[in-house]
């Protein structure tokens, strides 16, 4: 009886410690490079630098600034600037490890579905955790500085929205990293589907998906004007929307040849 129980235990044990290992790995990675550190640290400066300049309107050129317009315009700037970072620190995730994956990494008992999931989730924290970090100092910062007018529910459905688009881009960039061998390639083809699919969708709506409308939409989220079952469709699906494409991403890593 004894030994039937552990080895019941041991089997989801043996499945889920590659892929933890797999995570754990990138993601420090991840956050200790010097191009992570490099964006974060540049985001922080630039995102200071403005509320610094907005507080001096506000306080000595008697000018009002509200909370709620600086965040939605980092926000908005997050989703067109960032979207280019986040294609520089997604390119790289498999591509880079090509040469050296079958040997090195397949060989030690990491199934390839292992390998793509811990990948994705990491990249998927490293990101989105930076994010959520640098948006909660910017937002402390701004309390003190400018006139408050955030509602807190309308804050996170924000940040919500912009996490939820930004998990199809990380998710997008890890398939095609997983796809592709060469990382030029893999930010050169990023670039163009995301950008030429993000202006398509900007000038032509499909459906119910308005991006203008979403973006022009952030500051009144976080005055708290917001429609919270639209809100919870739209990540939902946005959120559905990665899951399907890392699917994908599996489906078509599983049969590449390395």
């Amino acid at each position: 009886m004894d030994l039937s129980v552990s080895i019941r235990i041991a089997l989801p044990l043996n499945r889920v410690l590659p892929y933890l290992a797999v995570l754990r790995t990138d993601l420090v990675q991840t956050i200790k490079s010097g191009l992570y550190q490099a964006c974060g640290f540049v985001a922080f400066m630039l995102c200071m630098g403005l509320i610094l300049h907005r507080s001096a309107m506000h306080n000595e050129a008697k000018l009002l600034q509200n909370t709620s317009t600086l965040i939605s315009e980092l926000m908005q700037m997050s989703l067109w600037v960032g979207t280019t970072l986040v294609i520089i620190l997604c390119a790289g995730t498999i591509a880079s490890e090509r040469d050296v994956l079958a040997d090195t990494i397949l060989s030690r008992g990491v199934s390839r579905w292992q390998y793509f999931l811990g990948k994705w989730h990491a990249r998927w924290l490293a990101i989105l955790g930076g994010f959520g970090l640098l948006l909660s100092v910017v937002v402390a910062v701004c309390l003190l500085l400018l006139k408050n007018d955030l509602h807190i529910t309308g804050l996170f459905f924000a940040f919500g929205l912009v996490a939820s688009l930004l998990s199809v881009v990380i998710t997008f960039g890890i398939v095609v990293s997983a796809w592709v061998d060469s990382n030029v390639l893999v930010i050169a083809l990023l670039w163009i589907v995301i950008y030429g699919l993000g202006a398509m969708l900007y000038y032509l709506p499909i459906g119910t998906f308005d991006l203008p409308r979403l973006v022009r939409s952030i500051p009144e989220l976080l005055r708290g004007q917001y429609d919270s079952v639209m809100l919870y469709r739209l990540m939902g699906g946005l959120v559905l929307g990665s899951i399907c494409l890392a699917f994908i991403g599996i489906m078509g890593f599983s049969r590449r040849d390395l």
